[in-house]
């Protein structure tokens, strides 16, 4: 495995996307093989006018994002050129997208269940702050990539962690890489590289919410494109206690400048008495780069709500789930394991994991 250095630049990664109204596709910078296409699309009275969306023949997957000045987005319709709307009764699972205010992605398919129809797709959102709907102008990006040609992809992972805060963080995240890597190679997937930082955070304890995006921006400014972001900290709350992690997008952006851009794990979760369980911390890291790439939980804690994708077990809220040693799995812990064909699907149609061997 290669590790690469890089210095660490106070200032923002350029994005690169297409043309706001050109109704063509733009390559992706440092991105093989991934297409933009921008539309503007208008909300009234908290719901968008229809936004028509062309994937074209041999398109394998797209990343469709909607950003805007504050809304609250949420999947209305999503209408295929054979009149279907695919929204949750379809199979294409958008709930819980964890977007931040102005800003949500969705992967398509994130289901093996679901084939890319080639063609004009009509989508339409809705856009709430708070119960309020808004008025608002918005954009919508739709990143495309054919579907995968070889029988591997490959991610890279740009690793930071809060300075001063961990004893020997470069050795723990050689360790946790190499044991991320050994979970997602089940699924065809090999981590191609990582970089390495140690960035100043003013708090030991990083709280979810507003405030966490600063955070986020500053510790990847000047990251690479192209890599899932992973910031490692003391500790991690969410306002009704310590989380292990959290990824702030479900899936998350490609654009190392979004806010959303990165997963978040807590190593003092892991530090029981004062040795770090690296085995469980590496599953965390791995379960939060999958939300990431596409993956919902296998199953929910109350065990009614579950992933759209059929070969993951379910758990019915009784003991001993059927899914507890699933990488997925909603609960902590080193016991989860496994990684389904069905989630290798949708891990590799998200366009941060490249296709073919590092």
């Amino acid at each position: 495995m290669r590790v690469r250095r890089e210095l660490l630049l106070l200032t923002l990664a350029a994005g690169c996307s297409g043309r706001i109204g050109a109704p063509y596709a733009q390559p992706v910078a440092g991105l093989e093989d991934v297409a933009v296409t921008e539309y503007r699309a208008h909300v009234s009275g908290g719901l968008s006018d229809d936004v028509l969306i062309d994937l074209p023949d041999g398109t394998g997957a797209a990343l469709i994002e909607v950003s805007g000045a504050r809304g609250q987005f949420r999947l209305a319709q999503f209408v295929t050129p054979s009149g279907a709307d695919l929204v949750e009764s379809g199979g294409f699972m958008t709930r819980d997208a964890r977007e931040t205010p102005g800003l949500v992605d969705w992967l398509y398919p994130n289901s093996p269940s679901l084939t890319v129809e080639p063609g004009g797709h009509r989508l339409r959102f809705t856009a709430l702050e708070g119960a309020t709907p808004l008025d608002e102008d918005a954009t919508v990006r739709v990143y495309t990539r054919p579907a995968p040609a070889q029988p591997m992809g490959a991610v890279k992972l740009d690793v930071r962690v809060a300075a001063g805060e961990i004893d020997g963080a470069e050795a723990l995240v050689d360790d946790l890489v190499s044991r991320i890597g050994a979970l997602y190679a089940q699924a065809g997937i090999a981590v191609a590289d990582y970089t390495f930082g140690e960035v100043p955070i003013a708090s030991e304890s990083v709280a979810l919410g507003p405030d966490v995006f600063p955070v986020v921006e500053q510790a990847f400014a000047g990251a690479r494109p192209g890599a899932v972001h992973v910031l490692i900290v003391r500790g991690l709350a969410d306002g009704q206690g310590d989380v292990a992690g959290y990824s702030l997008g479900l899936p998350g952006p490609i654009d190392p400048t979004r806010p959303s851009a990165a997963v978040l794990v807590a190593a003092g979760a892991f530090a029981g008495s004062g040795a770090i369980d690296r085995a469980a911390m590496a599953v965390t890291c791995a379960h939060e780069i999958g939300h990431h790439l596409g993956l919902y939980h296998t199953s929910e804690r109350d065990g009614h709500a579950h992933d759209p994708i059929a070969d993951t077990p379910e758990c019915d809220g009784s003991d001993g789930c059927a899914d507890e040693s699933n990488v997925m799995f909603w609960t902590g812990g080193s016991a989860r394991s496994l990684l389904t064909d069905g989630q290798s699907f949708v891990l590799r149609r998200h366009p941060l994991c490249a296709d073919g061997t590092p």
